[in-house]
């Protein structure tokens, strides 16, 4: 018989679902139906059901530690009916489903109070501003970065460079760099070398990016708010010395991007100047950049793109991955649900991006082009998803043709029929339970049965079909001699019936294997195995499992896929136990010596712990004190560094 070495997938679920796919649906949670909603503030610091934000775009937004969403000035209607410039900061619970006015002005137009640099104060604030660079930092502060902002004395309108950090904790801003007047043509220093004269020149809608090691990047936006030049230079911030680097990119404007070849990084490669475009940090700890409006090549010149870049930080190195060199390009959708090389996104500005729990790339809506590139760019709600090691784009839900209105439906109530309606810039945020929020943006609404097109403040969710109550907290396949054994956890349990035990030969075609009787009520966390002895009967070099929940009232949801496969190299890693209290060991089965490269992250994806270990021929089993890390869920990054396989497992810390 052939050895058969087991390569074992353990995935983490705190969702439904290891990805998002056609089977989930939106809910309308809050807000309005209609265009142009003034907020309704009630006291600062203090929640209310009748609370909510006004109708913005162009607004910041984080996720706290604790999975709350906050969101922060941009463009639209405080307590006014008057739309202006927002100074205001909220914070939504996912619990109580509730709005709180957390600091900042209500009326909007209010200009920036920055105190002392670097000095935290109760009276600090960024003032009323749009189009800003935001970030989040291991340490659940909120980081926010130039745009566009007006002086209430001179209602003078202008683009900053100024670096704010604001800390939940205390309700506190902090001016950290940066200039205190407006277009500052900033200071560049020397590429590549960090300097605390360092500065970003003046912008607004650029992009940004939290790399795996916590420093902020930036890249782009257009340096005033009144010219039609953009910028293509990639910055970063290193939180622990308070400096600047310019990386890579132009210090002027209005300079043309570098394509290369398709698929193949150089240092020569740069995209071209733009903004509004959309991006993700990937689990490997690359940077990606979609789309947005500037300048691809001199031969396509200025317009909306749809090309997908990849920058190696390592390497220092921008890759041109999908879509084109030119602009205004139409989407191709190809079939709803299916991946396929042909699919891609057309030319777009202002999507809302997030990554799922299975490291896909989620693009939705934006301005621009859907099966037709015929006319002027319009709304979209569209969802897409980029599988990056497919790299393959899929079209998710949503609609193929531009300006569809939306379906709201009853509020807090799924439904397949309920959908977004087409819209840019809106906001989007991913809770702790994997599940999308959308808020608002410029888009289309209904109005006495017509389609109308208006600043929104609608609050959807993203979530999987049937009852959110059960929470899948680990999945994952192991073979013990000729048998592959199933384990799950599960929590909240609150209408769940029985699990399908379900396997695939091509992870596609599944069918059911058996049955585990649910223990349907429980808000303590539950474990559940199964046993495939039939497994090596199917002859299969790779074998694929999932769980169909069946609720008490025959509603079905799927869990995430666990793979097990015949490995090339012989190697496979297992971790036990999970959850684990002091200890956990790794248990590596090699068929020749190599060495491990181990990186450790937490739950906000900080990198806690980073080594490498030798592995010898056959079996190798480590122990990892783990008796100082806090309760919670953590990941583990392993790279073979001898053929660069990749291997993600996470645990539990009692």
């Amino acid at each position: 018989m052939k050895k058969i070495f087991l390569l074992s997938f353990s995935f983490l679920f705190t969702q439904l679902y290891a990805q998002v796919n056609t089977s989930w649906q939106w809910i309308w949670v809050g807000g309005d139906t209609s265009t142009a909603n003034s907020g309704v503030y009630g006291t600062q610091g203090n929640s209310s059901p009748t609370n909510k934000p006004g109708a913005r775009w162009h607004n910041a937004s984080w996720t706290d530690i604790d999975g709350n969403l906050w969101l922060f000035g941009g463009d639209g209607y405080g307590i006014s009916f008057s739309i202006t410039i927002l100074s205001d900061l909220w914070k939504y619970d996912i619990v109580t489903k509730e709005w709180t006015w957390m600091k900042g002005g209500s009326m909007g137009g209010e200009e920036p109070v920055y105190g002392d640099s670097s000095v935290a104060d109760n009276g600090n604030s960024p003032g009323a501003r749009s189009n800003c660079a935001y970030w989040k930092d291991a340490d659940g502060n909120f980081w926010l970065f130039g745009g566009v902002a007006i002086d209430s004395l001179t209602t003078q309108v202008g683009t900053l460079n100024d670096l704010w950090k604001y800390t939940p904790s205390t309700n506190q801003w902090t001016w950290m760099k940066g200039d205190t007047t407006f277009n500052s043509p900033g200071v560049y220093g020397t590429r590549g070398v960090s300097a605390p004269t360092n500065n970003p020149r003046a912008r607004k809608s650029c992009v940004s990016w939290t790399d795996a090691s916590g420093n902020l990047w930036l890249f782009g936006g257009r340096p005033s708010n009144t010219s039609s030049s953009s910028l293509n230079d990639l910055w970063k911030y290193d939180i622990s010395t308070n400096e600047w680097t310019w990386i890579k990119g132009s210090n002027t404007s209005s300079f043309e991007g570098e394509y290369g070849t398709k698929g193949v990084p150089d240092t020569t490669n740069v995209p071209g100047p733009r903004m509004e475009a959309s991006t993700w940090t990937d689990d490997a700890g690359d940077l990606w950049l979609f789309g947005g409006i500037g300048y691809a090549t001199q031969q396509a010149g200025y317009g909306i793109m749809n090309d997908l870049w990849r920058y190696n930080i390592a390497a220092n190195t921008w890759t041109w991955i999908s879509g084109s060199d030119s602009v205004y390009k139409a989407s191709i959708y190809g079939n709803i649900g299916v991946a396929d090389v042909n699919n891609v996104p057309g030319s777009r500005t202002s999507s809302t991006a997030w990554v799922d729990t299975d490291g896909k790339l989620l693009l939705f809506g934006g301005l621009g082009y859907a099966a037709s590139n015929s006319g002027f760019a319009n709304y979209l709600n569209d969802l897409w998803k980029y599988d990056i090691a497919a790299q393959t784009w899929e079209w998710v839900k949503g609609d193929s043709v531009i300006a569809k209105a939306p379906n709201h439906g009853t509020k807090g109530v799924q439904s397949i029929t309920n959908k977004p309606g087409a819209r840019t810039s809106a906001t989007g945020w991913i809770d702790k339970d994997g599940n999308l929020w959308l808020f608002g943006g410029n888009g289309t609404a209904i109005y006495f049965s017509s389609t109308v097109t208006g600043v929104l403040n609608d609050l959807w969710q993203l979530a999987p079909a049937g009852v959110q109550g059960l929470r899948f907290l680990q999945f994952n396949a192991s073979l013990n001699n000729t048998s592959v054994t199933l384990h799950w956890q599960t929590a909240e349990e609150s209408n769940t019936g029985y699990f399908n035990i379900q396997r695939s030969t091509d992870g596609v075609h599944f069918k059911n294997i058996g049955a585990v009787q649910a223990a349907g009520f429980s808000n303590s966390i539950l474990n559940y195995q199964f046993s495939d002895d039939a497994a090596l009967q199917t002859q299969s070099a790779q074998l694929f499992y999932r769980l169909q929940e069946v609720d008490k009232d025959n509603k079905f949801y799927y869990s995430g896929i666990a793979r097990v496969l015949l490995s090339a190299s012989g190697f496979s890693i297992m971790i036990y136990p999970n959850p684990a209290k002091d200890n956990l060991w790794y248990s590596i089965n090699a068929e020749e010596n190599t060495s491990l490269k181990m990186m450790m992250y937490n739950f906000s994806g900080k990198l806690l712990l980073q080594k490498t270990i030798e592995v010898q021929k056959g079996n190798t089993v480590i122990q990892q004190d783990i008796s100082k890390l806090a309760s919670g869920t953590y990941t583990l990054l392993f790279i073979n560094e001898k053929t660069g396989e990749k291997f993600r497992q996470t645990f539990i810390k009692m």
